[in-house]
């Protein structure tokens, strides 16, 4: 994780260290410490007691670092853990929860945070769904508030209604902050609006905790939002920028491609021209996959890069090295019904045979033979312009390719993978069969990489 290291950081302090504070009524802060290079970078949380027992919001760092506050909680107060909540899946807020799961105390997030959790191999919470909801344990009142996306994608805040205390997490920064700290997992745009709405619900004269350094009030949350429009990429205009851009083959062998060029964030996929050469809207912080059929997908993100209008580059593809081999596309229908759809697509059995093949064995192969007779085939072209249409004959391409071990896909699948590809009436007319699979494996492969 690198950082800036502001000045308020600790020389002293050391991984054994567990700090409590008292902060208000019944509330405490737990505060343990990670050496981040030179220094040592506080984390904080909260222990809040009850009649029977107490609650404690967020985990330090490390198993060992939760052991030992489980140890001085049970010297000072005397009482069992009741209740834990964790506000976002990152080690700083549930690096411990394995110690808390052996001990059978039970541990809850969002829903999303259980998703992250999972994604980033932290056992998981019980997960609830909520936007602003206030619970009770022990008759102490707990309000719960996902603000939406900031930090993280599921950041949540924790009010103290008792006590007039808002927990704000990594969400809000202290005042001695200069910058935003750890942002590969955060939504820039986002979290102004998150901080708006932590304005907006919580009283003025409530305490307000950040996840890192000393508490403070609500001026926290306007310190944050000053640091977010000074960031590098939210203090530039918001507009979208321009990305003109060529690919090239560096071993000069092809001069012509077939290229794709697809937006990770959005899933929206554009088609370059055979030169090579392409034009997209995009944010400055999105990362573009750029591929085309025989070469390797290349995957370009301008999010480190001083702001501008539009940018242009020139981006060299690496040759793919496999070979597609055996790839026969079979409808899996019945004779007649293969027959009675083509019929509907205007079918001519004229057209059966093309070259000593067997156009209802190459169903690609006989679409590419319909389509390439412009006078006659008006009325092909106009219905398979229909989605419906197109839709259903790529569906019986893709249990083709399914069958053929060309890709895995589950049926229901299907939809999704249709509408990321974006296939269009040109595709089904320029590309022969053997092109249109291998495209197909490339958008496949493509697709799988952006899930």
């Amino acid at each position: 994780m690198a950082l800036m290291l502001p000045a308020w950081l600790l020389a002293h302090a050391n991984p054994d260290t567990v700090e409590l504070r008292k902060i208000g009524k019944n509330v405490w802060t737990h505060t343990t410490y990670k050496l981040i290079g030179d220094y040592y970078f506080p984390a904080n949380g909260l222990v809040v007691e009850t009649g029977q027992g107490l609650i404690l919001i967020d985990t330090p760092y490390t198993d060992a670092q939760t052991e030992k506050l489980l140890e001085k909680l049970g010297q000072i107060f005397g009482k069992p853990l009741l209740q834990a909540i964790v506000t976002h899946a990152h080690d700083d807020r549930m690096g411990g929860i394995a110690v808390l799961q052996t001990k059978n105390i039970p541990v809850a997030s969002h829903l999303f945070t259980v998703q992250q959790a999972r994604l980033r191999g932290y056992p998981e919470p019980a997960g609830m769904a909520f936007k602003d909801t206030v619970i009770s344990i022990d008759r102490v009142r707990i309000n719960l508030f996902f603000p939406g996306p900031g930090h993280t994608p599921d950041n949540i805040v924790v009010g103290l209604p008792d006590a007039d205390i808002l927990f704000g997490g990594c969400l809000v920064k202290n005042k001695l902050a200069t910058n935003l700290g750890y942002t590969k997992d955060a939504d820039l745009e986002h979290w102004p609006k998150a901080l708006e709405g932590l304005l907006k619900k919580y009283p003025s004269d409530w305490v307000v905790i950040p996840g890192h350094g000393e508490a403070g009030d609500k001026e926290l949350i306007r310190h944050t939002l000053k640091l977010l429009k000074s960031h590098p990429v939210l203090g530039q205009p918001r507009d979208e920028v321009t990305i003109k851009g060529m690919v090239y083959d560096p071993e000069k062998q092809t001069q012509s491609f077939r290229l794709v060029v697809v937006n990770q964030r959005t899933n929206h996929g554009f088609f370059g021209d055979s030169f090579g050469q392409f034009e997209v809207k995009a944010r400055l912080s999105d990362t573009l996959l750029v591929g085309a059929i025989g070469f390797h997908t290349v995957k370009i993100s301008l999010n480190d890069s001083v702001y501008q209008p539009g940018y242009r580059m020139k981006i060299p593809l690496k040759a793919l090295q496999y070979n597609l081999e055996g790839v026969e596309v079979v409808l899996k229908k019945t004779h007649d019904e293969s027959f009675q759809e083509a019929q509907k697509l205007g079918y001519d059995p004229s057209d059966h045979m093309l070259s000593g093949v067997d156009a209802f064995y190459s169903p690609l192969t006989y679409l590419y033979q319909l389509l390439s007779k412009k006078e006659k085939e008006k009325r092909l072209v106009a219905q398979l312009e229909n989605d419906d249409a197109r839709k259903a004959i790529l569906k019986d391409l893709l249990k083709a390719y399914v069958a053929g071990n060309v890709m895995d896909l589950e049926e229901e699948e299907f939809d999704d993978f249709i509408g990321y590809c974006q296939i269009t009436d040109r595709h089904l007319k320029t590309l022969s069969q053997y092109e249109f699979a291998l495209y197909m494996k490339h958008l496949y492969q493509s697709y799988q990489r952006s899930r």
